[in-house]
């Protein structure tokens, strides 16, 4: 991952399923805060847009209670650049 402070910051990743086009679940593996993630994209406006789902489930801890500002907050901001690059994908 590259932060906006041009870091790069070291995760992994264990792919549990891939559904193309469907559905993507996978484990963030971080000792710190381990969590599970699972994506769906289903046709929404008889096909002509695509509703994405994102479900991420942590493990009930201190540390997780304190990051949910900070991962609802950087996951909008993931949210705006996807935004921003498929608008320029339909030019």
């Amino acid at each position: 991952m590259h932060g906006p402070d041009g870091k790069t910051y070291e995760n992994t990743k264990k792919f549990i399923e891939v559904t193309p086009k469907r559905r993507i679940v996978f484990k963030h593996l971080d000792t710190m805060h381990p969590f599970r993630m699972a994506m769906t994209f289903e046709p929404h406006d008889n096909h002509s847009h695509t509703r994405h789902t994102r479900l991420m489930n942590f493990e009930s801890s201190r540390e997780n209670t304190a990051l949910a500002a900070f991962i609802t907050q950087a996951n909008e901001q993931n949210f705006d650049r996807l935004e921003t690059h498929l608008a320029t994908l339909s030019k």
